[in-house]
């Protein structure tokens, strides 16, 4: 923890948490201070912590100009784009920190001193929270899933609102509003040469594998609407063009939820499911498109690959619904014997987000033979997928795997006819190749 003169900026001094958080600084007197804790040196009390984990400031005691008062609206610091200033080691003032390119001290509060003790300048750290779009460091993406898969406790966690004993992600990022705790100052939402504001988080390197159980939604993201529910926060993978090795998001766990993305550009899957990925519930994605909605130069072989038991891919919303579009492969692909039990159901397959127009992808939804008993639509109303505009096959379906349309024991003669020639669930929305579609 460090201390700075308010008005002049110089270092006054730099102290250490005892246990339990607390830490003093003496010999004040009367005066305006910046109290600074350096990001680097908080840890979790969380099982499994690590110094190579990161988390972000969600709460500070400020002076507001009358009174010491809790402030949680500076969530991620003070400007989540940069990099955390290092630790003070030169008795450097707080502007030439700020000064660096790329970094700043972030997690800064003012605070008023009298004669006696002021008490009570507290400080709270999440290593949950997704701050920012840059590829590493505290807040970001990478940086929180990695904070996830290493910490424990799991079963103990309880965040408001949400369902107690998994790991949340909570994604925060300024859209230049006034939401609660965001800094209306930070806007990292943009438009990327489209109409739709997105914040895009561009991938230097493939994201950790998600190896436990959280929930990775997006949709709380503040600014996205159940309205428009299109996806505000975007995954490029561009950097693993033509790499089909390189995937946008690779699932391992069970019992995990990947919410309200865009995820375009990788050269292999967009999302990889695993053979130990089971019980997993992907929604509100766009697999393949670009943040517009359209077509990506460099098309990835696959929207979605399914290689684990009992997932389900959609819902029976708009805002569960998946469009898996503009791949060079497979829009979604159940694959390997493993892969058995999954429910593919509300999704838009080679068309662009309205449905109204083909973003092709080669294949619509590829079935391997090898992968039994899983449904592909379903008669409840909202789960028949729209399959259209791709450019060869619709479904693609060894003859091995026909069941995994309609059960044998309630299949008509007509029916099994039908679902070997055209290889088919009759309660999707089926269209072949057809000009302006």
């Amino acid at each position: 923890v460090e201390l700075y003169d308010s008005a002049t900026g110089d270092f006054f001094g730099a102290t250490t948490t005892a246990t339990g958080g607390t830490y003093s600084f003496t010999g004040l007197g009367a005066k305006d201070w910046v109290v600074r804790v350096v990001g680097a040196g908080v840890t979790s009390n969380r099982t499994g912590t690590t110094s190579a984990l990161r988390g972000v400031m969600t709460y500070r005691t400020a002076w507001n100009g009358s009174t010491h008062t809790g402030d949680g609206n500076r969530v991620g610091g003070d400007n989540p784009a940069l990099l955390d200033a290092p630790d003070n080691t030169t008795s450097q003032t707080l502007a030439a920190l700020n000064a660096v390119p790329g970094q700043v001290a972030q997690n800064v509060a003012p605070v008023r001193t009298t004669v006696g003790t002021l008490s009570g300048i507290d400080f709270g750290f999440n290593f949950s929270t997704v701050t920012t779009t840059n590829d590493s460091g505290a807040g970001s993406l990478r940086q929180v899933i990695t904070n996830a898969n290493t910490l424990g406790d799991d079963t103990t966690l309880n965040q408001a609102g949400r369902l107690a004993g998994i790991e949340h992600v909570v994604f925060m990022l300024g859209n230049g509003s006034s939401a609660a705790g965001l800094n209306p100052a930070v806007n990292l939402l943009t438009t990327n040469g489209g109409d739709a504001m997105v914040a895009s988080i561009t991938l230097a390197t493939a994201l950790p594998t998600v190896s436990t159980s959280m929930t990775l939604d997006a949709q709380l993201q503040p600014g996205w609407s159940s309205v428009n529910p299109r996806p505000i926060v975007a995954i490029n993978g561009s950097v693993g063009q033509g790499n089909t090795s390189f995937h946008g998001l690779t699932v391992s766990a069970s019992g995990s939820t990947i919410r309200g993305f865009v995820l375009h550009g990788a050269g292999g899957r967009q999302i990889s499911m695993t053979s130990t990925a089971s019980g997993n519930l992907v929604q509100g994605n766009w697999l393949g498109l670009n943040p517009q909605g359209s077509a990506v130069a460099v098309r990835g072989v696959h929207g979605i690959s399914v290689l684990g038991p009992f997932n389900v891919i959609g819902g029976n919303t708009a805002a569960q619904r998946n469009v898996a579009s503009g791949n060079g492969s497979g829009g979604i692909v159940v694959e390997a014997a493993t892969a058995t039990g999954n429910r593919v159901v509300g999704n838009y397959v080679g068309t662009n987000p309205a449905g109204t127009a083909a973003v092709s992808n080669y294949i619509g939804v590829w079935l391997a033979s090898s992968a039994n008993n899983n449904q592909i639509g379903s008669s409840a109303a909202g789960e028949g997928n729209v399959i259209a505009g791709n450019d060869e096959l619709v479904v693609a379906c060894g003859l091995e795997c026909i069941q995994s349309f309609l059960p044998e024991e309630t299949r008509t003669q007509e029916e099994q006819t039908l679902l070997e020639q055209l290889q088919f669930n009759p309660y999707d929305v089926v269209v072949a190749v057809v000009p302006g579609l």
